[in-house]
């Protein structure tokens, strides 16, 4: 009898253990996280503030932002072990706008695994394959059409303004809109198109997720669409580019060191 419940009670604790390591494992597979991105803009580490001439660039072009519109598509989380998160469940497409709040921040739908994060990156525009006229039926997105006689879709970005030319007290507007670009064969004389957007991958101090809410804020430094590598100098340039590939090559190549993220939360 005493053998019996000596059997009985190694069943029960064997029992106990095993329903222990699968609650375990189980509490790890379903711990989840929930982030929030806030966008902003900078010029050079200060807020940018639109619509007044405080800030010249490396060619020495005093000028004013009145907006900024872009897109960010296929957005994802890579973690300390190289593998990647993607956020699908708004989307791939996120739009933002100096003139809409509601653009400025997003809380992601996506629940985030636990785990530790220590990069994020995404498509700065939209890759040119999946960049398709018409598929956005509603503003605000639909106002960023690009013409389909230049290659069709959406613009990747526009940043409007105004630069002081020498000698003037008005400024010109400038429309640094960025799109599919256009060339012509040497040879053959055919048009060919180009993928204006770019991949972004930005290096995040270890965040560190596990049943929280976290916010990381991705912030655009304007002043470096014009400087870095290349100095755009409007009163050389102008201050229309859509027409001219070399021009959006130029601000394209800029992109490298646009963005920044950190992490706040």
């Amino acid at each position: 009898m005493k053998k019996q419940i000596h059997h009985i009670k190694i069943f029960f604790l064997f029992t106990f253990f095993i329903l222990f390591i699968f609650s375990c494992k189980n509490d790890k597979e379903e711990s989840y996280g929930k982030l929030q991105f806030n966008f902003n803009f900078n010029v050079n580490g200060s807020n940018l503030k639109t619509d007044t001439f405080l800030y010249t660039n490396a060619a020495g072009n005093p000028y004013l932002i009145n907006n900024v519109q872009y897109f960010i598509s296929n957005i994802a989380l890579i973690k300390n072990d190289g593998s990647t998160f993607r956020l699908t469940k708004d989307g791939i497409f996120r739009y933002i706008d100096t003139d809409i709040p509601t653009t400025l921040s997003w809380m992601v739908s996506d629940a985030i695994p636990a785990g530790i994060y220590t990069s994020v990156a995404f498509t700065f525009g939209i890759k040119s394959y999946q960049n398709k006229s018409n598929m956005f039926v509603n503003p605000p997105e639909s106002n960023m059409w690009w013409p389909d006689m230049m290659g069709g879709g959406y613009h990747n970005m526009k940043l409007n303004g105004k630069w002081l030319p020498p000698s003037q007290t008005i400024g010109n507007p400038f429309n640094i809109h960025l799109g599919i670009g256009m060339l012509k064969d040497n040879i053959t004389g055919d048009t060919i198109f180009i993928d204006n957007s770019f991949d972004v991958k930005l290096a995040l101090s270890p965040l560190s997720i596990h049943n929280e809410s976290h916010i990381i804020n991705l912030s655009m430094n304007i002043d470096s669409w014009f400087s870095t590598p290349n100095i755009y100098d409007f009163d050389t340039y102008g201050g229309a580019i859509m027409q001219s590939q070399p021009l959006m090559q130029m601000i394209k190549d800029n992109g490298i060191d646009v963005f920044s993220a950190t992490v706040v939360k």
